[in-house]
């Protein structure tokens, strides 16, 4: 988790400043709203995508955990009820004693491999963005133009700079 915090402070950020760096200051305003909207998306599609791969993860090792073991009607319908909801670990008290220690398990093993595959695909995913994004993103050098430029200043300077008389002139 501190891997995949410190990827996206590393990566938002500068990303943020590329794309308003890219454009015009009269459209710095369209393209942050782009951005924002870009990086909503994405992040749904993302919730989802690792949402489905965990919610697989779960049902595979579930069914393997309890391949070799005819349950009971209880513990059978326990299970089905554990595949629409991935990551739990709850046996239901209507599950028999002798086999609430085996769907214990299974409930467990799966929720820790499906865990691990969507920690492992999202590192995985965010790890190609940093690469995409170092590859990718360039940062477009612009000529400043001294006219435009108050008082002759390149940077920094505020636009009445320009309007106000000389040092030498004003004694």
């Amino acid at each position: 988790m501190a891997l995949f915090a410190l990827g996206l402070s590393i990566t938002v950020a500068p990303l943020t400043a590329a794309v308003l760096a890219g454009v015009d200051e009269e459209h710095a305003g369209i393209a942050s709203g782009v951005n924002n909207a870009v990086a909503r998306v994405a992040g749904l599609l993302a919730i989802g995508a690792v949402g489905a791969l965990v919610s697989a993860q779960f049902g595979s090792t579930l069914d393997n955990r309890v391949a070799g073991v005819p349950p009971a009607r209880q513990a059978t319908a326990a299970i089905h009820r554990a595949r629409s909801r991935p990551l739990t670990t709850d046996v239901p008290g209507a599950v028999p004693a002798r086999e609430r220690a085996t769907v214990a398990h299974a409930l467990e093993d799966a929720s820790v491999d499906g865990f691990r595959v969507g920690i492992v695909a999202a590192a995985l995913v965010t790890m190609l963005g940093g690469v995409v994004s170092a590859f990718g993103i360039e940062n477009p050098r612009r000529a400043p133009w001294a006219a435009r430029c108050p008082g002759g200043a390149i940077v920094g300077a505020h636009r009445d700079v320009g309007r106000q008389a000389p040092v030498a002139e004003r004694a």
